[in-house]
């Protein structure tokens, strides 16, 4: 029941070429059968009896069909109607269609998006060697939110780990904004006392002699001291110890006397070692003749004057008739009668009066002879 004669099989058949078939219809030559289209196209070539879009010629069922593409290369590959740009197949709709993927091994990189049908650097967390996989991008990044770093926090803003965002990620301290890092402070409000050290980001005494109101920096310690050297010092030295200006620190930063560690002032003496002659005088620091009796060689101790005298009283003189005059010497009166206490007559325990008597008759005497000479 051929329309036309096959002359190599001398038989009829249904056609030899597309102009025996109806409309809509070309010639399978190797058949000859009419049919909707033919598979000879590979890639994106139209196949026979197709145009595009649908430009694949679907040949596993009956009838044959036109459609956009066709599953039909292995993965990486592209399928018959697709392009590099989308070279996978999806035939799980009512029309098949192009895509990028329809598994990982259809990309060249990265992983297949199934849900989309793209190729993507990952899906989940698992596809990253490292960080965590950003669902908004689908790209690995190193955080998206504080869970994936080991030590800080996530900046959502740019998938990074870092010590913190702002001052609430400070336990102590504040944030720097510029090294996202936790440091004592940023300026001078950040600090209840002093300033802070731009360099070490800490709050510290001073930075520099401007920072104290008394005294000046110490670049060491960073605190407001009286002094560090003796320049700082209008007068006397730099205690190295308590770095406060002070008259001296040792005997050799006084021009004379010692130095009292005490009261760090240079002084006379601290004890009567220091004196070269006589003894110290405890209360002024100085060198004196005398404090007792007992400091003197000879004679007795004056103790207004602090200085060894001849005497004090009249009986501090050894010698008989001899009275102690206002400038602390021994002296017979002008008399020649010795008087204690300044030659007045004395009751009671004074002189007796056979020995004043003898002594009247002796004076007497001594006069006539001088008259007679």
């Amino acid at each position: 029941g051929g329309q036309v004669c096959d002359l190599e099989a001398r038989a009829c058949v249904a056609c030899n070429a597309d102009e025996d078939c109806g409309d809509g219809e070309v010639c399978d030559v190797s058949a000859h059968l009419c049919v909707a289209c033919r598979d000879t196209g590979t890639g994106a070539a139209v196949d026979h009896g197709c145009a595009e879009p649908a430009s694949e010629c679907d040949d596993s069922g009956t009838p044959s069909a036109c459609v956009v593409c066709q599953d039909d290369a292995a993965p990486a590959e592209i399928d018959g109607g697709c392009t590099a740009a989308a070279p996978a197949c999806d035939e799980s709709g009512e029309v098949p269609v192009c895509v990028p993927c329809l598994g990982d091994d259809d990309c060249a990189s990265g992983v297949c998006d199934v849900a989309v049908h793209a190729c993507v650097e990952c899906v989940d967390d698992g596809d990253c060697p490292e960080g965590a996989c950003d669902p908004a991008t689908d790209t690995c990044v190193a955080c998206v939110d504080d869970q994936d770093c080991a030590d800080g926090v996530c900046d959502t803003a740019i998938h990074a780990c870092v010590g913190c965002v702002d001052d609430a990620d400070c336990p102590d301290g504040v944030c720097d904004p510029a090294s996202q890092q936790c440091v004592g402070c940023v300026d001078d409000e950040d600090c209840a006392d002093g300033v802070c050290d731009p360099a070490s980001q800490q709050c510290v005494g001073c930075v520099d002699d401007e920072d104290c109101a008394d005294g000046v920096c110490d670049p060491t310690s960073q605190q407001c001291v009286g002094c560090v050297d003796d320049e700082d010092c209008a007068e006397g030295i730099c205690d190295p110890t308590s770095q406060q200006c002070v008259g001296c620190v040792d005997d050799a930063d006084c021009a004379e006397g010692v130095c009292d560690p005490s009261s760090q002032y240079c002084v006379g003496c601290l004890d009567d070692a220091d004196c070269a002659d006589g003894v110290c005088e405890p209360r002024s620091q100085a060198c004196v003749g005398c404090l007792e009796d007992a400091d003197c060689a000879e004679g007795v101790c004056d103790p207004d004057a602090f200085a060894c005298v001849a005497c004090n009283v009249d009986a501090d003189c050894s010698g008989t008739g001899e009275v102690c005059g206002e400038d602390h010497v021994c002296a017979f009166s002008s008399d020649g009668i010795s008087v204690e206490g300044g030659g007045g007559c004395q009751g009671g325990g004074g002189v007796p009066a056979a020995w004043l008597a003898l002594a009247l008759i002796l004076v007497a005497l001594v006069r006539r002879r001088a008259r007679r000479s």
